[in-house]
């Protein structure tokens, strides 16, 4: 074992000599563990100096790959660098430069944010205010990681008074369109306009805002309650319980209890007083295959019935339901295997899924048993027919298309939840990654050689971030030293 740590650190020195301070600090941290068990403490201490000066050197480097990123502007990929050297440095016990690290980290955040500001600023400029919205705090986010209590509040200010104007502005446009009786867009708009405001922290506007749309909310329910009266008068008692359900949806968002009980013993009186009539319509549309009719006017009779505690009603409308489900499963199956049958997988899905949901709305195991082997051999057959497109994009070399088809694949397949299928589109995918991410690193090879030192960053980073996903940790940590060795010839 002493051999082996020997060797481990005269092979940790010529690393040094040849700069290789990852491979180093490996080496090292291995040789060290052996001289700790053997109880070398003489060793252990000249371990532990070189590896210190390994990973300071390792930080140095890094951070001056940083230092060149923070140059050019690229603050998003300097933060990552910042990041890495910082962590290096912690093992040592250099402390003037891991605060002066831990700066520049700070720093690149407090510039990142800048320029996400900027931004925002831009696009508020164009009146895209939602993104610049997004951006603000997306901006404040960043800044607070510089620490800097005085910016974070500035941009925080920016924020409230952009989405305080902005929340205004669309409450006008609401605020016409209620004039305008455009009650669904109204709506729309003061919810939107609420949610906006919420980020501005401004408590007033948050609260005067909420009273309008509560107001909204309150006609709305009116106008369909004057709705369902003209129903009922009509015996359209069906109808005329969904307007009032709508109506007390909206009732409830305004929180006022009295008006939501009120409404309530409405619906459950109307219910009681035409039970029969109500459920007549549905058997009406039942015989007449309007299965998806019958269901909306069962599934009203069976809730009613719940509510009245009756339960031979409860019962019978339970079971016209589920006949009703069950029919107009058979119905949507059908043009699902249509679709099947013409190859369009991505239809054929779609329809499934719904065919399915409505059989086990029935509660037929049978049903739902059958039309989930459907559903699983659609899938089966759309992965296998993407990922032979994928095949072919290889063959034509075109592998950028080859890989996001080998990833639709695998998320088609993933469907089925059969996981030795699943390992077996994920080998496929890998095996893509390695394939182009080989080839790129082969280019970055070549621009390296030409000493085109910023095509090979380019490359390689490329290469790097496609093995990243492969999770083969021997080649990621190869093709991370080839970028930041070309990263390292721009500094």
């Amino acid at each position: 074992m002493e051999g082996e740590a020997k060797s481990l650190y005269k092979q940790a020195k010529e690393d040094m000599e040849d700069k290789d301070y990852d491979k180093a600090i490996d080496r090292l941290n291995r040789a060290l563990e052996i001289y700790r068990d053997l109880g070398k403490q003489k060793d252990v201490t000249k371990c532990a100096k070189e590896l210190e000066k390994a990973y300071e050197k390792q930080a140095e480097a890094i951070n001056k790959i940083a230092d060149e990123l923070f140059k050019q502007e690229k603050y998003e990929e300097a933060i990552n660098y910042y990041k890495q050297s910082v962590e290096l440095i912690k093992e040592t016990s250099k402390k003037k430069d891991q605060s002066k690290y831990d700066k520049e980290l700070r720093k690149s955040y407090e510039n990142f944010a800048h320029e996400i500001n900027k931004q925002a600023d831009q696009l508020k400029k164009e009146k895209n205010y939602d993104v610049a919205i997004e951006l603000y705090i997306k901006s404040i986010d960043l800044m607070k990681k510089s620490y800097n209590s005085d910016k974070v509040n500035e941009l925080m200010k920016e924020l409230g008074k952009t989405a305080g104007e902005h929340a205004k502005d669309i409450n006008k446009q609401a605020d016409r369109e209620f004039k305008q009786k455009n009650y669904g867009k109204s709506l729309e708009l003061y919810e939107k306009s609420v949610e906006v405001a919420d980020k501005s922290n401004n408590a007033k506007l948050i609260s005067n805002l909420t009273k309008e749309l509560y107001k909204n909310y309150e006609v709305l329910a009116e106008n369909l309650e004057e709705s369902a009266e003209k129903l009922i008068d009509e015996d359209n008692y069906n109808e005329a319980i969904d307007k009032l359900s709508n109506a007390l949806r909206f009732i409830e968002k305004t929180r006022d209890d009295k008006k939501v009980k009120k409404l309530r013993k409405k619906i459950s009186n109307l219910y009681e007083d035409n039970a029969e009539k109500i459920n007549k319509t549905g058997d009406e549309a039942f015989k007449r295959k309007d299965y998806e009719k019958a269901i909306d006017i069962y599934h009203s009779s069976f809730e009613m019935a719940k509510e009245s505690q009756n339960q031979k009603l409860i019962d019978r409308y339970r079971d016209e339901l589920n006949k009703s489900f069950e029919k107009y499963a058979e119905v949507v199956n059908k043009q699902g295997d249509e679709a099947f049958e013409a190859n369009d997988f991505e239809k054929a899905e779609m329809i499934y899924i719904k065919s399915l949901g409505l059989a086990t709305e029935s509660g037929k195991d049978s049903l739902m048993n059958e039309y989930s082997k459907e559903l699983r051999k659609t899938r089966e057959k759309w992965a296998e027919k993407t990922k032979e497109s994928a095949k072919q994009a290889i063959k034509d070399r075109q592998y950028e298309i080859s890989i996001r088809n080998f990833e639709q694949a695998l998320e088609i397949i993933k469907r089925t939840e059969d996981e030795d299928v699943i390992k077996e589109y994920l080998e496929d995918l890998q095996d893509a990654y390695e394939d182009w991410a080989d080839k790129l690193n082969k280019r970055g090879d070549n621009a390296y050689d030409a000493k085109n030192y910023e095509q090979a960053v380019e490359l390689y980073s490329k290469a790097f971030d496609l093995i990243e996903k492969t999770e083969d940790e021997g080649k990621i940590k190869k093709y991370r030293k080839d970028r930041d060795k070309a990263m390292k010839k721009l500094t």
